[in-house]
């Protein structure tokens, strides 16, 4: 796993490389993101688009960031088109509530 981050407009986002595949990536993912949260980045994207697999530990973590970007009264969006995460997102329930987009373009049009 491999985590990249830029900032695009007013989105901070961090780009999932590889595979979160084992407790440790998935606790390094949410560490990541909980102290950018705490750097005061509250409008995040969480880009799975060059992602190949992810388990329930990433899942967790996704959630937990989540629920602190939102106690923050900031946002939290995921880009992915990967059917086999986007089915995991579906069949745990968190594409009820976290919004996931396939692509840049259709989050940007939403997103203003």
């Amino acid at each position: 796993m491999d985590i990249q981050v830029s900032q695009i407009k007013k989105f901070l986002v961090i780009k999932i490389e590889g595979e979160i595949n084992k407790v440790e990536h998935a606790n390094q993912f949410e560490q990541f993101v909980i102290r950018k949260i705490k750097e005061g980045n509250l409008f995040i994207v969480v880009d799975f688009l060059s992602t190949v697999y992810i388990d329930s530990g990433a899942v967790n973590a996704l959630t937990i960031c989540y629920n602190s970007v939102q106690e923050k009264k900031g946002k939290l969006w995921v880009v992915c088109k990967d059917k086999e995460i986007l089915n995991l997102f579906h069949i745990v329930g968190l594409d009820q509530l976290i919004r996931i987009y396939s692509d840049w373009d259709n989050l940007e049009k939403d997103v203003q």
